[in-house]
């Protein structure tokens, strides 16, 4: 072994087994330091030295072993082109640095500049990650590999998956496009490009991303999808944010079945912990629930858990800035900010502060109910049952109708407060404080009666088929129904 390793060495200086040392020029003395230096030091069970193409060139055949600084080279066999500094290592091929390990079925390596080109079985490990490709090139000094024909990356968290990417081993950085699909634990992605930090567990989506996050138990589990053209996750926080004009369509479901909710907005940022989930939208925001639909400049949304419980989250609030308007149960309400209080996915109570204005549509008659003042809380009951309370400076238009329900004229009253409780359609009670008004009869009644502020815009209503149409959450449910 120590004849083989001797003439290893010779032939990678430039010698052949047979040459007599060559005189030394008279000129600048030859750097061979540095040639030895950069050049790996092979050993192998048989060696063998021959000319091609007048240049000198190794044959290491089983076992073969090399060391250049802190790289460690194996192989079966390995080819060596001494001038150029270059092996071509085949069959179980190693390749080790620091913490690294590269294996492959060849590899051609460039000892000048570190550089590995592996082709066939590409395995590479940094000890807590594994990539597995078809063919990559590994830059050792950079710590950097490049994929070109596909790769997938396996940690304790997830695998990614794309077309090409680059992963660096010392800064666990990974930048992957093309078909990229991202699924974690319980959260799954796909993007055309994505920038994943797995030492902080962040990603980067770009261009078509999807966003699928599971949460809760199997008896009350939330399902949220969000669609955009740019994400941040950060899976450490439970944290996503989205821009792109992006869709939200969360699915709850429990034992009495499943209830979904939508929302458009031009940012969404989600937030996913044990004891609360929250969502903030900015721009434009559209909203659609069972119970309501609403639009405003911007929204928040959480959910806690229910008293004595670890997961299962039937308390929500929202609040609404910038011009809400809110439809529930035939009512439009607008107002300066809203708070809405949820039980489950049913509107529980309701407070608007600023400029509070309430119109209800009276199906029969076909007229606009209206209530307006400073403040208003509103209480939501089984039935349809209703109470609004509204002050101070309430007003309210309230149409009747007789026992035919044919119209029956109109109150306007004002007073300091007021309050109005309905089942339905049909008032149930009217009270009011220190307060003024009048009784329009059905013959002398003008119309239209409206209060000053008189906002009715039903045609503004998020439907459903606003979401439900929207070309990303059509291509999601066909993959759906196709996988």
């Amino acid at each position: 072994m120590l004849s083989l390793l001797l003439a290893a060495t010779l032939l990678s200086a430039g010698f052949s087994s047979q040459d007599q040392p060559r005189k030394r020029s008279t000129g600048a003395p030859a750097d061979t330091d540095t040639v030895v230096t950069k050049m790996a030091v092979i050993s192998g069970d048989s060696l063998s030295g021959f000319t091609e193409g007048g240049t000198p060139v190794q044959l290491f055949i089983g076992n073969v072993r090399g060391v250049q600084g802190s790289t460690k080279l194996s192989a079966g066999w390995a080819r060596r082109s001494v001038e150029q500094k270059r092996l071509v290592l085949v069959s179980g091929v190693v390749v080790t640095d620091g913490g690294d390990t590269l294996s492959a079925d060849t590899v051609h390596y460039n000892e000048q500049e570190k550089v590995g080109t592996a082709a066939g079985s590409v395995r590479l490990s940094d000890g807590d990650a594994t990539v597995h490709a078809t063919a990559g090139v590994y830059f050792i000094d950079d710590k950097r590999t490049v994929f070109h024909q596909g790769l997938e990356l396996t940690d304790s968290t997830a695998v990614v998956t794309g077309d090409r990417g680059e992963y660096w081993t010392g800064s666990k950085r990974l930048e992957i496009a093309g078909d990229v699909r991202f699924d974690g634990q319980d959260v799954a992605m796909r993007s055309d490009s994505m920038t994943y930090l797995r030492a902080e567990d962040v990603s980067l989506a770009r261009g078509s991303v999807a966003v699928d996050r599971v949460t809760g138990e199997e008896e009350s589990r939330v399902r949220t999808l969000l669609f955009g053209s740019w994400a941040r996750t950060d899976g450490q926080a439970g944290i996503s944010d989205m821009r792109g004009r992006p869709l939200m369509a969360q699915l709850h479901r429990d034992s009495s079945g499943t209830d979904t909710l939508f929302m458009l907005a031009d940012v969404l940022t989600t937030r996913d912990a044990d004891t609360l989930r929250s969502l903030a939208a900015m721009g434009d925001v559209r909203y659609w629930a069972r119970d309501m639909a609403a639009t405003a400049d911007s929204m928040y949304y959480e959910e806690r858990p229910a008293r004595g419980t670890a997961d299962t989250m039937d308390r929500g609030m929202i609040l609404l800035y910038g011009a809400p308007v809110l439809w529930t149960e035939g009512t439009e309400i607008t107002g300066d900010s809203m708070r809405v209080v949820l039980t489950g996915q049913e509107v529980d109570s309701l407070l608007v502060w600023g400029d509070a204005f309430v119109a209800h549509e009276d199906t029969v008659l076909g007229r606009i109910n209206q209530m307006r003042g400073r403040m208003l809380v509103a209480c939501f009951g089984a039935d349809q049952r209703r109470t609004f309370k509204l002050g101070p400076n309430a007003e309210v238009v309230y149409f009747q109708r007789d026992e035919g329900n044919a119209p029956d004229g109109a109150f306007r009253v004002s007073g300091d407060e007021a309050v109005l409780e309905l089942a339905g359609d049909e008032p149930q009670q009217f009270s009011f404080g220190e307060s003024q008004g009048t009784y329009y009869p059905e013959s002398v009644l003008e119309m239209p009666l409206e209060l000053d502020g008189f906002r009715w815009n039903p045609g503004l209503m998020p439907a459903v088929t606003l979401f439900m149409f929207d070309k990303r959450f059509i291509a999601w449910m066909r993959q759906e129904a196709g996988s």
